[in-house]
């Protein structure tokens, strides 16, 4: 049965016993945002499951989502509530002091909770970023990660704890922390103020990317000295790579200004170091990747596949390093120049990887078939398997129990199974055919 849903009040009735600073929150708040539709659920007995909130909360409104965590010492549980609208989680604020079981519960909006999360090791995870705040003893209610569908490069997360105190304690204990050679940023999240993005630089322009450097030489002091003549340089980031073996490095370089990035470009094709390094801007590699992808989807049975392998169903959330970490712990590589690059198809729920040799392709897909990734049995194959399994998705039956083994299955399979339990079929069975059916004769 749905839930009743309330009337929304004008927005002189919500604001009539707020303070200023309460008025100045409900004025800017945005269309949907959770802060305001969000809340936070305490002292909830251990057996509690989502089924028992729902039919709590359902007189109150629509609920968007539920995320369901222990104490630290076990002995109770949080939830946490997103509704529709602000409305809503309101409504359900009259539940504080309700008895679940044995335990009286309380209920509050889940304000200054939430953390902003950037510059972690690209292979982190949502399990990663859990275990990360966990080590100082704070709850995670829950983390969210962006989509890489328009931008596979987006390395950010949404983390929300149970308490201001343990919000402010991880930006306390955890900003500047460094992790494999990255220097973790975390900061509160504040809805009402817009954080500049973090991929600026790069829609600005004043980031150039620089490929070929010699490993013995990069070093971001030698990086600023060779580069500083073009203008002033805001930031120098070199990758961190786990190979032992590395025969080339590359760095991201963020100038002040794009006239000055421009201006850098003069390195191009030039030597340093006793290497031919390429300069270009950075902005152009998402774009000519997206072009790249295009291409090869469009394909059909073309050149230029050699050492192609895709890898489906896979999220928007997945990033290539994660892909890399998985295929190198799958034995697929040992050397950090074996893959030269990772696509995300996220319209297709896969990946592409093109591989510098043949043979390391088609070593992967022996090894990779029928493997587990983030809950995910993979498949392993060509683009026109990649392409199949996006493009027949009228083959899932609602009733079948496999899914993913209907969308794999040869086309010429589905037909016939479908050509059989279609009764509008043309050419109807016949008695002898019911009886070979189920008689055997």
């Amino acid at each position: 049965m749905e839930p009743e849903l309330h009337i929304k009040r004008t927005l002189e009735e919500d604001t009539s016993n707020l303070d200023q600073n309460e008025v100045k929150k409900v004025f800017n708040r945005p269309t949907h945002e959770r802060e305001y539709t969000t809340i936070l659920v305490s002292n909830l007995p251990k057996s509690v499951n989502q089924g028992k909130i729902r039919k709590l909360f359902s007189d109150c409104g629509r609920i968007r989502y539920i995320d369901i965590v222990d104490t630290l010492d076990g002995s109770s549980r949080f939830a946490k509530i997103e509704f529709y609208s602000h409305d809503e989680s309101l409504a359900a604020l009259t539940k504080t002091h309700k008895r679940m079981g044995y335990n009286e519960i309380t209920v509050e909006h889940l304000e200054d909770c939430t953390l902003w999360l950037t510059n972690f090791p690209p292979d982190y995870d949502v399990k990663q970023l859990k275990q990360l705040i966990n080590s100082i003893d704070v709850i995670v209610l829950s983390v969210r990660l962006p989509s890489k569908r328009f931008n596979s490069n987006r390395r950010f997360a949404y983390v929300d704890v149970t308490k201001r105190s343990d919000a402010s304690k991880c930006v306390e204990e955890l900003n500047g922390r460094e992790i494999d050679g990255y220097n973790l940023v975390v900061k509160l999240s504040n809805p009402l103020e817009k954080t500049k993005r973090t991929d600026a630089a790069s829609l600005e322009r004043r980031e150039v990317f620089i490929r070929n450097l010699n490993p013995e030489f990069t070093s971001e002091t030698e990086i600023r000295s060779h580069l500083n003549s073009f203008g002033e340089i805001e930031s120098v980031h070199i990758p961190k790579h786990h190979s032992t073996e590395l025969h080339n490095s590359c760095a991201f370089v963020t100038f002040v200004t794009k006239e000055n990035a421009a201006k850098s470009l003069e390195l191009n094709s030039t030597t340093w170091n006793d290497r031919n390094i390429s300069v270009t801007i950075a902005d152009k590699k998402s774009y000519l990747d997206r072009q790249y992808v295009k291409d090869l989807m469009s394909r059909r049975g073309g050149k230029d596949v050699n050492g192609i392998v895709t890898l489906f169903p896979i999220g928007d959330k997945v990033s290539k390093e994660q892909i890399r970490h998985f295929l190198s712990g799958k034995g697929c590589t040992t050397d950090i120049n074996d893959i030269e690059n990772i696509y995300l198809v996220t319209d297709h729920q896969g990946v592409i990887v093109k591989f510098k040799d043949a043979k390391l392709s088609a070593e992967c897909i022996l090894k990779v078939q029928g493997q587990r990734f983030y809950n995910k049995v993979l498949s392993c194959g060509t683009l026109n398997d990649l392409r199949n399994f996006r493009e027949h998705p009228k083959d899932v039956k609602k009733n079948d129990s496999n899914p993913k083994e209907a969308l794999t299955k040869p086309k010429h399979i589905i037909s016939v199974e479908t050509k059989k339990s279609d009764p509008s079929s043309k050419q109807p069975m016949s008695n002898d055919d019911f009886r070979k059916m189920f008689l055997g004769k």
